[in-house]
């Protein structure tokens, strides 16, 4: 199975991060973040491992093509809290 790029770059800009925010989170080069981004670079596994914690997701989800559903309060699942903007600023 491949890795969802757009699920973790529209993730990342839900989460309001930006991608040098991201790489400083994981600890990486924020190019490295755009070529993981774009699927020019696959990352390694320690490096997948810090993304998805980043991104606040489980490493499976960032296989998986299914659409994360919004909760009953219209924000969509993140691991360990909730983001309150509801689904209508995300459209």
């Amino acid at each position: 199975m491949a890795l969802n790029y757009s699920r973790a770059r529209r993730r990342r800009r839900w989460l309001e991060m930006t991608q040098t925010e991201l790489a400083d989170q994981i600890g990486v080069d924020s190019t490295l973040v755009s070529k993981w981004e774009n699927g020019h670079r696959q990352p390694d596994a320690t490096e997948l491992e810090a993304w998805a914690k980043a991104l606040k997701l489980p490493v499976s989800r960032m296989f998986s093509d299914a659409i994360d559903p919004p909760d009953e309060t219209g924000s969509f699942p993140v691991i360990g809290e909730t983001h309150p903007e509801p689904v209508e600023a995300l459209q």
